[in-house]
Parts: structure tokens; sequence; C-alpha cells
């Protein structure tokens, strides 16, 4: 399930429950690709009405009250209990217990857990037809405190599974809307070789663009970011745990928005979008 939240695109980090894991990755992202700006300072928003998937299906399903998810990154599910109650996860750095919950036959509850507190949940729910999905997600560990939500839209690709709930079989993404604006904006101030980024959800990098990696306070995956300037745009790439999630390019457009193109090098899902100056 792809997780796509924050400054770049609430749409790939928290769509689907936290099982891709990019966290302030994304967020980052956008940051960076305000520095393509020709003058950098200021606040920009990304524009979902621009953005574009790129990706090979998502895969999961519930049946026998077990959850797998094969496509799940950093590392797939594999038969873990779907029975309402917590069980620990590992391998993932926002949370490490989560419950699944058949709330009905087209419905499927989610919560995470960090140290016993609650960081975030999400709800699938499939359409009457079983072609459409759609998954609302509320995130509650942004370093601000405050609460951010959105909806992501998928379109089922190929059969349903026979005998699972209506949830399981392959999605494609194609739509993310309804995201809090704070998950969507970031200030930025370029200041000689190095960028200064607040997003809105209370996250922050102070960045030299030497492609050196650079903490992102407040971020709940303890992840960094590096950029560096590459031909009329820049480049960053997000790292967490060490490990390389986003591979970012952006460039500047004379209209005052900023074309941007992140892809992620463990499944090399892609998604492009813009980025407006307010």
């Amino acid at each position: 399930m792809n997780r796509m939240m924050t400054a770049a695109v609430a749409v790939a980090i928290m769509t689907l429950g936290g099982c891709k894991q990019h966290d302030g990755s994304n967020e980052t992202a956008a940051g960076a690709a305000a520095a393509a700006a020709t003058s950098i300072d200021g606040t920009w928003k990304a524009d979902l009405a621009s953005v574009k998937f790129e990706n090979k299906p998502e895969e999961w399903s519930i049946k026998d009250g077990l959850y797998n998810c094969p496509t799940c990154l950093p590392t797939p599910y594999k038969d873990f209990k779907a029975d309402g109650a917590f069980h620990p996860v590992a391998d993932r750095p926002t949370f490490d217990n989560l419950s699944i919950t058949v709330a009905d036959d087209k419905t499927v509850k989610m919560v995470r857990q960090k140290a016993g507190k609650e960081v975030g949940h999400n709800e699938m729910s499939v359409s009457a037809d079983g072609k459409t999905l759609t998954n609302n997600w509320t995130a509650l560990n942004n370093a601000n405190g405050k609460e951010t939500s959105g909806s992501a839209m998928f379109s089922r690709v190929g059969d349903a599974p026979a005998g699972a709930h209506a949830v399981s079989g392959q999605w494609a993404v194609n739509q993310a809307a309804n995201i809090s604006p704070e998950a969507l904006t970031a200030t930025y101030k370029l200041e000689g070789d190095v960028l200064n980024a607040t997003f809105g959800t209370g996250e922050s990098y102070s960045a030299k663009l030497d492609g050196s990696d650079t903490p992102v306070k407040g971020d709940a995956a303890g992840g960094t970011v590096a950029v560096v300037r590459e031909g009329a745009g820049y480049k960053l790439t997000g790292k967490v745990g060490g490990k390389t999630t986003d591979l970012v390019t952006f460039t500047p457009a004379s209209d005052g928005t900023m074309d941007v193109t992140s892809i992620d090098p463990r499944d090399n899902s892609k998604v492009s979008y813009k980025l407006v100056r307010q």
C-alpha cells in the first residue's frame, strides 16, 4: 500500500495505511522542488489536480482472517492477523503496532501505534460494484502536533480474488483529494548555499547544496535529505534509515510553478506534479 503524505503531495505516504514507508522524504521533496524557483523565498503549495502516477498496481488481500501485502515497503506483510487487535510490526520507522479490523463486507480499518500511542489511522472502502476503492487517512504524528487527513482513490486491476474480502486484489492509484492544506504547503529561504525549509506540518531542515545528508527536524521517521544543483533545476535524495526512498528532480517554469518528478527506487514507482507559488 502506497503512502505519500506531506508537503510534496500527500498521496503516496499515508494514503494506504503506512505500508509504503517514505515518511519525511516526500515533505523534503516539496522543499527541494521549491528550491528550483528563480526566487525560492516564499511559500509553495502542491497542486493536487496536477498529480500523475506511473506505478505498478498495489496488491493486498484479507482472507481467512489474515492480511497479506506482497507490494508493501520496506518489507511485505505476510499472514498478518486482521482480527481487530494490535500486533507488533517490524521495519516500519513510524509505527510499531498495527491493528486491522474488518468493519463490514466492503470496509476495512487500520490503526497504527508507536510506543503505545496512536500515530495514524485509515479506512478503506470499496464501491458497490467492486471496481473502485477509496482510502481515507489521518496522520497524528506531524511535528507540529496537528492532525492532517486526506483521501486516495484507486481502480481495480484484473479480477477480484475468490473468497477474499472486497478490498483484496490489485489496485492502481489514480487520484488524491481532500488533503489538509498543512500537508501540502512549505516555506523556503535560500541563504548562500544553504536551503532552509519549514513545512506546514512542522518539519524543517537546513541543507547545504553539496549533496550531504541533512536530518529533517521533527520527522517521525528520522529521515534525511541531500540536495544538489542539476542543470536548470535541483535534485534531491531522501533517505530513511540510511536507505534511499526518493529520487526527486524539479525544474522551474516561467508561470510561477515548479514541475516535480519523484521516483521511489525500491519499486520504481513515479509521481509527478506541480508546486504553485502562493
